[in-house]
């Protein structure tokens, strides 16, 4: 069994952000918006408080400490926690938007990789945001939204051939009050009609999806400082069973796993939970480790050495584009020397 590790410079192909300029380029597309009132004042207000910066995961930083410069139990310090959650609220949304804008590009690396590289019985374990690769797996006939996410959504196909673990949520994912009394999020996120199209299921839905429709908000783990794996709901932190059960999934398939494949993912140590995960979880030591991730690739190969794994390199070709070229020529050509 292979599990891939799928982070940002994955999905750079289809024209996705790096997580290093995705704060640029998410201020910059939310100040254009008229749609949404919200978008442009709330852009103009964050650059005219923090300056221009380029990276998200910094931008937050500075919302938080912001919020920390204050004493505790202040009304100062209260004003400033509110202001905080409205701006994160603000920016959840506009970046579902904008990945929603993004996702028509051509996504030709992960079509490739999903038909000829991703194998049944594979899984996926994914930092990004995006579904570009969840429909390309979908169109490859490899994979079901029914189960394919790891939690199940009834009435529709599943037994998937591979799993997509999406441990920091998804741009389709919507968490929505699941009671009339509006007490609480359901167990686990739904997916709108225009998502499930999206994915090729025109004529099926999510029953959850059209049976509780109010509270609707995106399902996002934003790069905070903390990395909270929760989404609040005024001061209750809802969903964090549920971003649970997925990292223990995630823990169980590389248990399962003699190969790891790290695609696009830089593995830095502000992703304490993620690194763990990825170093201490594996099969046993002689589990083959393949790091597909630029110029990290070398670095991140030697981390797993350092941890005893005996097998871990840094790919010859570590872009991921180019890397799945090779890897589907070899594999093709591994079934022509299997049937010859």
């Amino acid at each position: 069994m292979t599990t891939y590790v799928l982070g940002a410079g994955a999905s750079a192909h289809v024209g996705y952000p790096l997580t290093t300029a995705l704060g640029s380029d998410l201020l910059n597309w939310m100040k254009k918006q008229t749609r949404f009132d919200l978008y442009a004042p709330t852009a103009r207000s964050l650059e005219d408080t923090f300056g221009s910066v380029a990276n998200l995961e910094d931008l937050l930083t500075e919302m938080v400490n912001s919020v920390l410069a204050y004493a505790a139990d202040t009304s100062e310090r209260t004003a400033s926690r509110t202001q905080f959650q409205q701006d994160y609220f603000v920016l959840t949304c506009a970046l579902q938007e904008r990945f929603a804008e993004i996702r028509e590009n051509p996504a030709h690396a992960y079509e490739q990789f999903c038909a000829h590289v991703v194998s049944p019985g594979d899984c996926i374990l994914t930092f990004n945001y995006d579904v570009s690769v969840d429909r390309e797996l979908r169109r490859a006939g490899k994979w079901n939204v029914g189960d394919g996410y790891g939690f199940t959504i009834p009435n529709l196909p599943d037994k998937s051939p591979v799993k997509i673990l999406k441990l920091h949520g998804s741009s389709n994912w919507l968490a929505s009050l699941w009671t009339s009394f509006g007490n609480g999020f359901g167990p686990r996120p739904v997916l709108s009609d225009g998502e499930m199209g999206f994915l090729g299921y025109t004529n099926q839905r999510d029953i959850d999806f059209r049976n509780a429709q109010s509270g609707i908000r995106p399902t996002l783990i934003l790069p905070t400082p903390s990395k909270d794996f929760f989404v609040n709901l005024g001061d209750r932190q809802e969903l964090r069973q549920f971003f649970d059960d997925l990292w223990n999934q995630a823990k169980n398939a590389l248990s399962q796993s003699n190969r790891l494949v790290i695609c696009g993912y830089s593995m830095p140590d502000t992703d304490e939970r993620a690194t763990e995960l990825l170093l201490g979880n594996l099969i046993g030591r002689g589990s083959r480790i393949t790091v597909v991730s630029g110029s990290k690739s070398g670095d991140i190969a030697r981390r797993f050495l350092e941890q005893g794994y005996k097998y871990a390199t840094a790919a010859e070709k570590n872009r991921f584009e180019e890397w799945v070229v090779s890897s589907a020529a070899a594999q093709s050509t591994s079934q022509v020397v299997g049937l010859s």
